[in-house]
């Protein structure tokens, strides 16, 4: 049996997507240095994730957990959305691990990066909003599923880390503040592996990609369009893989990241808000007695991007451009996707006339 499982919770846009590549890029390394990571697929922890909260079937948990079992060390599971648990989800899964040697990881971000970040993920799946309407709606819980993603809820340690203190010990929850930018990159790391009790030293960090922003040419065009596209590729019909492949991969990343443009400006009345918020969540782990791993100072910081302007003053000719750049590119696309279709059913229908003879 492990003697260690450590959860890592999230928060997302919290610099779990580095995190995650690093560690899936030295499995093998951490696997020789006692600690493993029970996933066979990338998308293993968040069906588990899924499962706790009771929206996916238990049959990666299964295979997991015999794993952990067989496995003396510690055991390392890792998704953002473990962080979207609630008590009695909690409380469960704790059971279900096992041991009562479990740690909780959560890594925070400052508000004003951290929200106007997973403002983006929204517009990148085809949800239209603004800022200002995003900021304005962050303690209300709709029922969709990929906006409850997008709230104080999964973003706010305040909110979140109470929600496994009754089931494991607070001096075993540990917070990971994300640095300031222009801070020593390998310094998220080394703190996340800190609170995960192995240590960082020997393990590759040039795998790590982050994220990347969207301009706000882009952001204005996807609040334009993006309920079109949600309708183009029947998201709400056919699920989160759908939106997740074509509109936010493909359409989002694939074709209009690339095309650059201005950072987006964060207005003061938001910026006072998500201020507000943040000092409200450090006075919080000031008085809590939670493990805190850097400095919750650093959750009150932040830094304008040079030339970031707002996205309403995106204008109709801006946008025309970027279309404009777009459009060859997916006509490209189309006419591959098209070709490749014909040839697989030219394929066939040869096969089944050689089948026939």
């Amino acid at each position: 049996m492990a003697q260690r499982i450590c959860v890592h919770i999230g928060a997302p846009k919290s610099g779990t997507t580095y995190l995650q590549t690093i560690l899936a890029g030295n499995k093998k390394r951490l696997r020789d240095a006692g600690v493993l990571l029970p996933n066979r697929k990338s998308g293993d922890f968040e069906n588990v994730a899924s499962w706790v909260r009771g929206a996916a079937s238990p049959r990666v948990w299964d295979r997991m957990s015999r794993d952990i079992r067989a496995f003396d060390g510690t055991v390392l599971l890792t998704s953002e959305w473990f962080c979207m648990a609630e008590p009695d989800h909690v409380a469960r899964f704790v059971d279900a691990l096992g041991t009562d040697q479990v740690d909780v990881v959560y890594t925070a971000r400052s508000f004003m990066s951290s929200v106007p970040a997973a403002w983006q993920q929204l517009l990148k799946s085809g949800h239209a909003s603004s800022l200002e309407e995003f900021v304005a709606s962050m303690d209300r819980h709709p029922e969709q599923e990929g906006r409850r993603r997008w709230g104080w809820n999964t973003l706010d340690p305040a909110v979140v880390l109470p929600h496994w203190r009754d089931a494991v010990p607070p001096s075993r929850i540990h917070l990971v503040t994300v640095p300031t930018p222009g801070a020593d990159p390998t310094l998220l790391w080394n703190r996340f592996a800190t609170a995960c009790g192995f240590s960082p030293e020997g393990c590759q960090l040039d795998l790590a990609v982050p994220n990347q922003s969207i301009s706000a040419e882009v952001a204005r065009l996807l609040q334009l369009i993006g309920p079109q596209l949600r309708e183009a590729v029947r998201a709400d019909r056919d699920g989160w893989r759908v939106q997740k492949r074509w509109i936010r991969r493909y359409f989002s990343e694939q074709v209009l990241l690339p095309q650059g443009g201005h950072p987006i400006a964060v207005g003061d009345h938001e910026l006072h808000l998500l201020r507000q918020r943040a000092e409200q969540t450090v006075a919080f782990l000031r008085e809590s007695d939670y493990h805190v791993i850097g400095d919750p100072e650093e959750l009150l910081q932040h830094r304008s991007k040079p030339g970031a302007r707002a996205v309403a003053d995106v204008s109709s000719a801006e946008l025309l451009e970027l279309a404009s750049a777009v459009m060859p590119q997916l006509l490209g696309r189309l006419r591959e996707e098209s070709e490749r279709a014909h040839a697989a059913e030219v394929a066939l229908r040869a096969s089944r006339a050689a089948a026939e003879r």
